[in-house]
């Protein structure tokens, strides 16, 4: 947003003073003043820190003061749309193992922010109780600094599972989010039982089976 602003061509001026300005403390503008000579072209970038909503945009503008007392003012108006993944975090393990992974939360404002963390399941659609995601539901982070984040995943099955974890401001609503993504394998083995006997006679051996499930469970085979 705010990417160009021509400065005009038809004054014979050979300098000019530039002072720009943004309404509200929303954006953090990279240009404040300076210098230029005509022709130019004044290449202003700014930085949203908020998103816009309910079709409201940010404002600002662009001053241009002349030697001769008089000068040129241009307004500058933008939008900024939620924001896009921080990053996505690709990994691959066996079944009935944990993985726990850090993600960084960053903190892009001058004072402390509390977030909340939300964490979904987005493939598959349908999960149960053989897939859990966890962690710590807030998070504080210092000012124009960052944190790690410890979320642990589980799974008993194998599968393809993408997850999304978001940070969110609960006061401003501004946020941050992660895409997630665990490929798990089939499971390595538990155990092994050795059976020892004389031929032609039978042992036995007991294997202990256990339902980590709230619910009963129907073998398939």
């Amino acid at each position: 947003m705010f990417a160009q602003c021509g400065a005009p061509t038809h004054r014979h001026l050979l300098c000019l003073t530039v002072q720009t300005s943004t309404a509200g403390s929303n954006l953090s503008s990279r240009v404040s003043s300076g210098v230029l000579r005509l022709p130019s072209t004044l290449n202003h970038s700014n930085k949203p820190l908020t998103m816009t909503a309910d079709k409201k945009k940010h404002l600002g503008f662009v001053f241009f003061s002349f030697p001769d007392g008089s000068g040129m003012l241009y307004s500058l108006q933008g939008t900024a749309e939620p924001p896009k993944p921080e990053d996505t975090i690709p990994h691959e393990l066996p079944a009935k193992t944990y993985q726990t992974q850090m993600i960084p939360v960053h903190n892009w404002l001058s004072k402390q922010q509390r977030f909340c963390v939300l964490m979904e399941i987005l493939n598959p659609d349908k999960t149960d109780a053989t897939v859990s995601l966890s962690g710590f539901e807030y998070i504080d982070v210092p000012s124009l600094s960052k944190r790690d984040y410890k979320m642990c995943f589980y799974t008993y099955k194998e599968g393809q599972f993408n997850t999304k974890v978001m940070f969110q401001n609960r006061t401003s609503g501004e946020y941050l989010f992660y895409l997630v993504s665990f490929k798990v394998t089939s499971p390595g083995v538990i155990s092994s039982i050795e059976l020892e006997t004389a031929v032609r006679w039978m042992i036995l051996a007991t294997v202990q089976v256990e339902n980590p499930l709230t619910t009963t469970g129907v073998p398939q085979y």
